[in-house]
């Protein structure tokens, strides 16, 4: 499947205005012949043309998806707003701390003036620490492709610890189901 990105909404437009007109005249000319079908026996050529092409329409599966692009044949004009994409990548272990790797996988930085990116990190299921943007020295997570190991708190033994940055959503992210990273530490 490929993928047209280059003003896709400007083409998704144009695109839904064609598939309305065929769509339209389409609906317009099976009404016409379950009513009517002699004008059909004498119709003009270019008038068959919008059944032909409603037909192939319906056929090469043109439709609009529920993500609001436009599905034509084999190519799908995507929709995908710039935002960041906060993601902890890891959890881990680092000389009797925490470590917790958190990444901007989006194509735009955090805005950090507005709100702040917080981090829930769960000890055994438990909320045991809340920490805002502001704590942190390593704030890179929050420019494009920007990776931050974050130095937390020290923790012993065996604990399923899960991390989660931005859980309550408040920063807008291209992804919004993949903040969270769980992992078991001996």
């Amino acid at each position: 499947m490929s993928a047209i990105t280059s003003g896709p909404i400007e083409m998704l437009a144009k695109f839904e205005n064609i598939f309305d007109l065929f769509f339209n005249q389409f609906i317009i000319s099976l009404n016409n012949l379950f009513w009517n079908p002699l004008p059909f026996l004498y119709m003009r050529k270019h008038a068959s043309l919008f059944i032909v092409a409603g037909l192939m329409f319906m056929v090469l599966g043109v439709g609009i998806l529920s993500n609001g692009s436009l599905f034509l044949g084999e190519f799908q004009i995507e929709q995908t707003p710039p935002y960041p994409d906060l993601v902890v990548t890891d959890v881990a272990h680092g000389d009797g701390s925490l470590l917790v790797t958190v990444q901007n996988q989006g194509v735009l930085d955090v805005e950090t003036t507005d709100y702040e990116p917080y981090l829930y990190l769960y000890v055994d299921g438990n909320r045991e620490w809340v920490y805002s943007y502001a704590m942190f020295s390593d704030n890179a997570f929050t420019l494009v492709d920007g990776v931050s190991e974050l130095v937390l708190e020290p923790l012993e033994g065996i604990h399923l610890v899960k991390a989660c940055i931005d859980p309550t959503n408040a920063i807008s992210e291209q992804d919004e189901y993949n903040n969270c990273y769980e992992e078991t530490l001996y």
